[in-house]
């Protein structure tokens, strides 16, 4: 055990998580959060913290809120684009 009462494979997770967020938070050079957020997820599946079968899994039982972020996303990006909120 690295942190008592915790496994290397929640601690390791944990650190992913962090890493995530930081840079989602921070944008460093601009850069969108769903990259970030992509590489997270990349980094749990090649680490074997996640198995494609729960990613497809995850995202089958979250489809209606990821459909609706995506939308109002692209909505505001057109509206950015359009000038609204400027």
């Amino acid at each position: 055990m690295i942190v008592p009462g915790l496994e290397a494979r929640t601690v390791l997770g944990l650190v992913v998580f962090l890493a995530v967020m930081a840079l989602a938070i921070s944008r460093p050079r601009g850069l969108n959060e769903a990259w970030p957020a992509a590489g997270g997820a990349a980094a749990f599946l090649a680490l074997g913290l996640l198995s494609p079968t729960d990613l497809v899994g995850a995202a089958r039982e979250t489809a209606g809120v990821l459909l609706f972020l995506l939308g109002m996303m692209v909505l505001s990006g057109v509206l950015e684009m359009a000038g609204i909120f400027s």
